[in-house]
């Protein structure tokens, strides 16, 4: 028996294969205009549907569902943010790496001596070493501190005395002084542990009688080298002890007031001046005190150094 080979399919194939979907396939509904955009009228997705409209662009469309949205200028504020962090870190890497190489630096120079001390001081140490050298040629000694030095002995000192009368007056039985007695060291050495004593005496002709002895005044511990020290007192004469002189029928009188200075173990200094009034022509010399007025003060009395002091050795 023969075999026929297959031919072209048929128009009835054809329509078999459209009805395998059975009777109870309905036929599709025609095409509205409430279908989904996008959906074709079988109801299956069609990209070639979706109209121009619904087709926006990036910046307008909505995000879809679970998509955060775009914040406008969120990503410019990051990238300053970001630009002034990276420039912070670089300052502050820079400045670390400034102070570390400072400290390095610091450790690694030693302290060094300035030379204008250096040499003064080596200037210094060869002065004194010529100074000694030729004191010690010479023979010469350094002068002692004035301050520390043995005192000088009372004689041969260099002294000078100044007596200001601050006040005097006459009664019928005493005539008495007030005075302020300044004692000048002119020597180079000091003077220590003075005693000082004062009389108030008549002047008269010839030697002074032996008379009691001087009123101690307050002792003077120590004069320095061209300094001076102040001494104040009172002293009074008894009228009876006074040997008048007579100018025609007016009788008068010289005081003197004897200072003497004493030391221990060296002789004493005395010292003497007169009181009287000031000469009217202005020179130096002094007019005796008269005893014919009536009792009270003696203005204007001034006392002045009998030059030829004497120093009487003991006995």
């Amino acid at each position: 028996m023969p075999v026929r080979s297959p031919g072209p399919a048929t128009p009835r194939a054809a329509a078999t294969a459209s009805e395998i979907s059975g009777p109870s396939a309905t036929p599709s509904p025609p095409a509205s205009d409430n279908a989904a955009p996008g959906f074709g009228d079988n109801g299956l997705y069609n990209p070639e549907a979706v109209q121009p409209e619904a087709q926006q662009s990036g910046a307008d469309a909505e995000p879809a569902f679970g998509e955060p949205a775009a914040i406008p200028g969120l990503s410019d504020q990051r990238l300053l943010i970001s630009a002034g962090v990276a420039a912070l870190l670089t300052l502050f890497g820079g400045l670390g790496w400034w102070l570390r190489r400072r400290r390095r630096s610091r450790k690694a120079i030693p302290p060094r001596i300035k030379a204008p001390n250096l040499a003064a001081g080596v200037r210094q140490s060869i002065a004194a070493t010529h100074e000694g050298q030729a004191s010690a040629a010479t023979g010469s000694a350094v002068s002692p501190d004035p301050d520390h030095a043995a005192p000088i002995p009372l004689a041969s000192a260099r002294i000078d005395l100044k007596l200001d009368v601050i006040g005097a007056s006459r009664s019928l039985m005493m005539f008495t002084v007030e005075y302020h007695l300044s004692i000048a060291n002119r020597s180079e050495r000091a003077l220590r542990d003075i005693e000082i004593s004062a009389q108030l005496l008549c002047a008269r002709r010839g030697p002074q009688p032996d008379g009691a002895a001087g009123k101690q005044v307050e002792p003077v511990e120590r004069i320095g080298p061209h300094q001076s020290r102040t001494v104040s007192g009172e002293l009074q004469l008894p009228l009876r002890e006074v040997a008048a002189m007579r100018q025609g029928s007016t009788p008068l009188f010289i005081p003197m007031l004897v200072v003497t200075l004493q030391s221990a173990g060296q002789p004493p200094r005395t010292h003497s001046f007169v009181i009287g009034s000031p000469s009217v022509a202005g020179t130096s010399k002094l007019h005796p005190i008269a005893l014919d007025t009536p009792p009270g003060g003696i203005p204007g009395l001034r006392a002045q150094e009998i030059r030829d002091t004497r120093v009487s050795q003991p006995a």
